[in-house]
């Protein structure tokens, strides 16, 4: 067992904050002075959780790839191990460093984010955190790692991190269930597809799940008249060449032809629903151990639907945060380590004010 150190850490004791919160906008709204201070209890217990979780890790180097994980996750490293393998080839370049996490509230407490896979940039090489327990369809992962191996043999792709997962979409050859060559032809026709100025900017108020297919379509098209290492070579360069690439491409993908979304019909008879409400922590969130438990209950009753209510929040600059996540929506990048220091500024002043 290794002693290694793990991501940097995220926002603790993200229960107690939120109360308090509430309890200061509360006593703000009737006009008294309010001052906040972190319970060095709670924190200290926090730390030493996400400590023990980080020690309790051991590493394994496999094809020059360094996984992190406890023995009770090795079987992600089995599974996921000979996808990475295939997309990186012969030729890895920068180093790859995989942690794998047990379930999305572990990832999400941990990292800030409880998506199924995220990749981002490390002094020494690319980082990939990954949910071994994330569902096999549809498949979130599998594009992170091969954008990951792409990143590996030209890091100037992780400047651009929509088009780089979506160069590594196109190599899967399928993103959230439908077929990548047609996505941008299927976004087009539903109104909905971004502009090549968008995907270039990684644009936050744009839907990764809209942004990275159409992109990834896009990608196809170019590939299929320009070869992939001319296409990849032209993604790793910046400025107008680029967009007019993209352009181009994107012309291409949606002269393609599509098949519409399919059907399901309407359940027949009554519904005997609830109300699914989440709390707004990672331990209390729809994608937590928690939340699967409580659905395995209810399904034992006589309920037979849920209605879920998912919200989202902005921040003062515009940037969307969805879920879990407190960084701007994207797989790639250094959002989530600037977000970071911006927290730990917050805390090194609240510390000064004692």
């Amino acid at each position: 067992m290794s002693d290694v150190q793990g991501p940097k850490p995220t926002l603790r004791s993200r229960g107690a904050l939120a109360v308090a919160l509430i309890g200061i906008a509360a006593l703000a709204a009737e006009g008294n002075a309010v001052s906040l201070a972190v319970d060095r209890f709670f924190d200290r217990d926090e730390s030493a959780t996400r400590e023990s979780f980080f020690r309790s890790l051991t590493e394994e180097e496999r094809g020059g790839v360094r996984w992190r994980f406890r023995e009770s996750e090795r079987s992600g490293v089995e599974r996921w191990e000979p996808v990475l393998k295939r997309y990186l080839g012969k030729a890895p370049g920068a180093t790859i460093l995989v942690y794998l996490f047990p379930d999305p509230a572990t990832k999400g407490r941990y990292t800030g984010s409880s998506r199924p896979a995220d990749l981002s940039r490390t002094e020494t090489g690319i980082q990939v955190d990954l949910d071994i327990s994330a569902p096999r369809e549809p498949d979130s992962i599998s594009p992170v790692l091969a954008s990951a191996a792409f990143a590996a043999r030209d890091k100037r792709l992780l400047e651009r991190p929509t088009l780089l997962v979506a160069l590594g979409a196109r190599a899967c050859g399928r993103w959230w269930g439908r077929d990548v060559a047609s996505f941008g032809a299927f976004a087009k026709q539903a109104r909905v597809e971004p502009a090549e100025a968008q995907v270039l900017a990684s644009d936050p108020d744009v839907s990764p799940v809209l942004a990275v297919g159409a992109a990834a379509s896009w990608i196809d098209a170019g590939i299929e008249q320009e070869g992939e290492p001319a296409v990849v070579r032209t993604l790793a360069e910046a400025g107008a060449p680029l967009e007019s690439a993209l352009k181009r491409w994107a012309v291409r993908a949606c002269a393609r032809r599509f098949a519409p979304a399919p059907r399901r019909a309407l359940p027949s008879g009554f519904l005997r629903g609830i109300s699914y409400a989440m709390s707004n922590s990672v331990d209390g969130s729809y994608a937590s151990p928690r939340s699967r438990e409580t659905l395995l209950r209810v399904a034992k009753m006589s309920v037979d639907s849920i209605s879920i209510m998912p919200s989202r929040r902005r921040d003062g600059r515009g940037n969307g945060a969805g879920g879990l996540r407190r960084a701007r929506p994207g797989y790639v990048g250094n959002a989530q380590a600037a977000d970071l220091d911006r927290r730990q500024a917050v805390r090194r002043r609240g510390r000064d004010a004692q």
